[in-house]
């Protein structure tokens, strides 16, 4: 009987050494493996799961996939619509949806460590990006990439979307385009003087705009007030025509009416 107690603790011993409590972190998930094979994920929500060191529950391991959002940025060389050359920075910010279809399909084409993921993942985007971005610079020109980016950021963001869904089993956050860098730098000394002229006739276009807007509200508030004025004039000139009457008046003043009395003054 002791023998059989001291083999069962035994072997309660070495399996609770050869386990290990793994519980995925906020932003995280596990993915089970069965002979590299990627069959599961677990979520925070469920809670956790044992692995084990012996090789038993058929090989399974378990590997960390951060859903977290990235922020990659990367430097394109490219031209412009008048063919300036430029480099252009381009940040983008993108996350792993978390259901599981998705996360094996993601692992299974990139790789079940972070290492291997970012090896496989990032020459992907590279190329993707600067396809994307020489694509819609060229229908920019150099001045009009100085004034504003924007053109371009919203080209980018659109088209990206797509391939991030499609190919990369990820979701575009945001595109972020920075300012571009010209070889030649006169036009940049060129284009700043084109945005401050452009900044320049906004601003009187705001002044003048500010101007009118003023005159329409002095105009509405002399209409307002136009006919009480002129109201308040002429009731006051008809009162100095009355009492200058009266102090002239000679004659009987009858106060009253046919039903009160009256008083006579001569």
């Amino acid at each position: 009987m002791r023998n059989i107690i001291l083999i069962t603790v035994i072997a309660l011993i070495a399996v609770s050494a050869g386990c290990s409590w793994r519980q995925p972190a906020e932003g995280t998930v596990e993915v089970k493996t069965i002979y590299g094979e990627a069959v599961d994920v677990v979520a925070t929500s469920d809670g956790g799961v044992y692995e084990d060191a012996y090789g038993w529950h058929w090989r399974d391991d378990y590997y960390e996939v951060n859903l977290r959002a990235k922020t990659e940025t990367f430097k394109v060389s490219a031209s412009s619509k008048d063919n300036a050359g430029l480099t252009l920075p381009i940040s983008i910010t993108y996350s792993i949806p978390g259901d599981k279809a998705n996360v094996i399909a993601y692992v299974k084409k990139f790789g079940l460590t972070e290492d291997e993921r970012k090896n496989r993942r990032t020459p992907v985007i590279k190329s993707r990006i600067e396809d994307i971005t020489r694509k819609n610079t060229a229908k920019f020109d150099a001045y009009e990439l100085l004034i504003s980016q924007q053109g371009i950021q919203q080209e980018a963001l659109k088209d990206l979307k797509i391939i991030f869904n499609n190919q990369l089993n990820a979701r575009i956050e945001s595109v972020v385009v920075g300012k571009p860098d010209f070889i030649d730098d006169g036009i940049e000394v060129a284009g700043s003087r084109v945005v401050a002229a452009k900044k320049k006739q906004e601003e009187e276009e705001a002044l003048k705009k500010a101007a009118e807007t003023r005159i329409e509200r002095l105009k509405i508030e002399a209409q307002t007030f136009e006919n009480p004025k002129m109201y308040a004039i002429e009731l006051q000139k008809l009162r100095i025509q009355e009492a200058q009457a009266w102090s002239k008046h000679q004659g009987t003043l009858v106060l009253g009416s046919n039903a009160s009395p009256m008083i006579q003054v001569k």
